[in-house]
């Protein structure tokens, strides 16, 4: 198992992918920052406001706002070296070598956790010197220090939760184009269309049948549905909000996303192993 985790680390370090995927991610934090500063100096301009205006992205700030920027590079990095290891023949010859298959997924699963990780810190430390550069480092203590430790390790684990998902899809189909399109499809338009619909067909027609059975709807609430509660992507902007961690009212969201997330993990995982273990490979 140790050496076919170095063997991966080795030939993810070797993909060209994952440092333009990396700078790209950091890059796209440190925009992201400037862009959101502009424009609310910009709105500030246009109410002729210019001198009351005081730029809130500060460098502690800005973290929780464009660590937002690793999901998508995650995600294209994550498919391609899953996949691509079914079109070189890679995990084929893995196989033959009589190593099992569970070991050989959880030895990929390991390198999503670090690019992960990896793609999280540097779109953190792009963020935190361009809020830095634009309003300074922010008020910075051993609470704020804390508090950001535990925003980035819930992130993360929303973020793993996801890529669990992702690497179950690159295992099942197996092409790296297909694997990548797959991939960003569910991340662009699962949680603003399907999950939408979702809501519309249980809110506008299942809540009120229940509701008129009255043993039913006393046991089955799904008044007020939302399908957003049970999926992982929107806790990744959940867990950045620092109320979440002190405030009572938001307790039963940090609970009801720590188990989503964990829950997601635990079935992705189980999928992908079971379904790598019974199919062949060509």
């Amino acid at each position: 198992m140790l050496r076919l985790i170095k063997s991966d680390f080795y030939k993810l370090f070797r993909m060209k992918s994952f440092y333009i995927c990396g700078i790209l991610a950091a890059i796209f934090a440190g925009l992201g920052i400037f862009s959101l500063n502009t424009l609310d100096k910009a709105q500030y301009a246009l109410y002729g406001l210019e001198d009351m205006f005081v730029s809130q992205y500060t460098g502690i700030y800005s973290i929780t706002i464009g660590i937002s920027s690793a999901t998508l590079f995650i995600t294209i990095l994550v498919s391609m070296f899953v996949a691509s290891e079914f079109k070189f023949g890679t995990i084929k010859n893995i196989v033959s070598r009589g190593i099992g298959r569970a070991e050989i997924y959880f030895s990929k699963y390991i390198i999503t956790v670090f690019v992960s990780a990896v793609y999280t810190l540097l779109c953190a430390s792009a963020s935190f010197v361009v809020g830095c550069c634009i309003a300074g480092v922010g008020d910075f203590n051993r609470t704020v220090f804390l508090d950001m430790l535990e925003i980035f390790g819930l992130f993360l684990l929303a973020e793993i939760a996801i890529q669990s998902i992702f690497q179950m899809f690159g295992f099942i189909i197996r092409s790296t184009g297909w694997t990548i399109g797959t991939n960003i499809a569910i991340f662009a338009f699962l949680p603003t269309m399907v999950l939408n619909l979702i809501d519309m067909a249980v809110n506008n027609w299942l809540a009120p049948a229940v509701a008129s059975i009255d043993w039913l709807s006393s046991w089955l609430k799904i008044e007020n549905f939302s399908s957003n509660n049970y999926w992982p992507y929107p806790y990744l902007s959940e867990f950045t909000d620092v109320d979440i961690l002190h405030m009572d009212f938001f307790q039963p969201i940090l609970t009801r996303g720590l188990i989503v997330c964990v829950v997601y993990i635990v079935l992705a995982t189980a999928v992908g192993v079971f379904t790598f273990q019974k199919r062949d490979i060509d």
